[in-house]
């Protein structure tokens, strides 16, 4: 049947579900998580201009859940008595964003005050650069894990799962990498403005018999109105993918001039169809050599497993008097650009056995 897989931020505690590998070399999204997102957040007059004609026609009839009103908020006591500084306390100290979201969107004040903390937070939810990312194999146990990547904490939820039953029921069995995300409280990875929206309306109809409910639907609306999420878009050109942890970076002009020579019979495979961060499969992936379900003849247990990436421009890094990249920075995109030819020309060999000639 062939082990499944999974892209894993073990900073973030998110994961995002891959099928089979070569099943999935088109749905890797490592390029988008890596990139992240960019938030608008609307101001309440902003939200005010655009749902003023919406709040006027139903005020008459349902004052009682449009807080997003002025003389609502004018009414508020807790917003007469307390000054900016302590609100914006209130909204640092919480700890997460659908904290701060569920505090920021009580009124109109409340919310033009946290919105720059809510936005910071937002961005730190969703940016992948700099965090420890790989690809793991479903049959990984903790105890083949890449050497040198799981942190204090992480090596503590090991050894409390060793300590307590083992949920496969084999007490000599070690726990599957499944296990141990799971012990450390790993989510899915996604949209967190819809993260946020879903919790929102899931909150509404766990509120059914509170009198508060038509509050809860209120928040989900507004939400929606109010915050709009983006992929990012890191073009390729004049950038490089860094390796953080190693200092090895790959140019985005190399990608680019391999994909534009590389034509038939390329022209379907990963080196032609790959975003530029995407590339990162062939070095983050982890996999039990025994059963790794990659490409024939190719490495299932990569040495950057685990490791901090982020982008940046070329002419970033820092350089001698005569234009050349400083230690300990060092240029592996040649070598890279020939490992994505060979998987590519791997991948279309199985393609055409398998499925004919493209």
């Amino acid at each position: 049947m062939g082990q499944w897989f999974k892209l894993v931020n073990l900073d973030k505690r998110k994961t995002f579900q891959l099928c089979k590998l070569c099943e999935s070399l088109y749905d890797l999204f490592i390029h988008v998580f890596l990139a992240g997102s960019t938030f608008e957040l609307l101001t309440t007059d902003e939200f005010l201009s655009e749902q003023g004609r919406w709040l006027q026609a139903t005020a008459e009839y349902d004052t009682r859940v449009l807080r997003y009103r002025r003389r609502n908020q004018m009414q508020s006591a807790l917003l007469k008595m307390l000054p900016v500084e302590i609100i914006a306390m209130c909204v640092a100290s919480a700890e997460s964003a659908r904290e701060k979201a569920c505090f920021a969107l009580t009124c109109l004040t409340v919310w033009d005050i946290a919105r720059p903390d809510l936005l910071k937070a937002l961005h730190a939810e969703t940016e992948w650069q700099g965090d420890r990312i790989l690809v793991l194999g479903e049959y990984v146990t903790v105890d083949d894990m890449p050497p040198n990547v799981l942190n204090d904490e992480e090596r503590t939820v090991i050894r409390n799962m060793r300590e307590g039953p083992a949920e496969s029921g084999d007490e000599d069995e070690p726990p599957h990498v499944g296990e141990f995300l799971g012990a450390l409280g790993a989510s899915e990875a996604g949209s967190v403005q819809r993260e946020i929206k879903d919790w929102l309306w899931e909150r509404h109809f766990a509120l059914s018999s509170h009198p508060h409910r038509d509050f809860t639907f209120q928040d989900h609306y507004n939400w929606d109105v109010l915050v709009q999420e983006r992929a990012r878009a890191v073009e390729a050109r004049g950038t490089v993918l860094r390796n953080l942890t190693t200092h090895e970076y790959v140019r985005g002009d190399a990608h680019h001039e391999a994909r534009k020579a590389a034509g038939r019979p390329y022209d379907r495979t990963p080196l032609y169809s790959w975003p530029f961060a995407d590339i990162l499969l062939m070095r983050i992936c982890w996999s039990p050599s025994s059963d790794a379900e990659l490409l024939d003849g190719h490495n299932p247990r990569n040495v950057w497993a685990g490791h901090r990436f982020d982008f940046a421009r070329e002419d970033a890094l820092p350089r001698d008097g005569e234009g050349k990249v400083l230690p300990p920075w060092k240029d592996v995109s040649e070598e890279y650009m020939e490992e994505l030819s060979e998987w590519s020309a791997a991948y279309d060999e199985e393609n055409r056995r398998y499925y004919g000639a493209l």
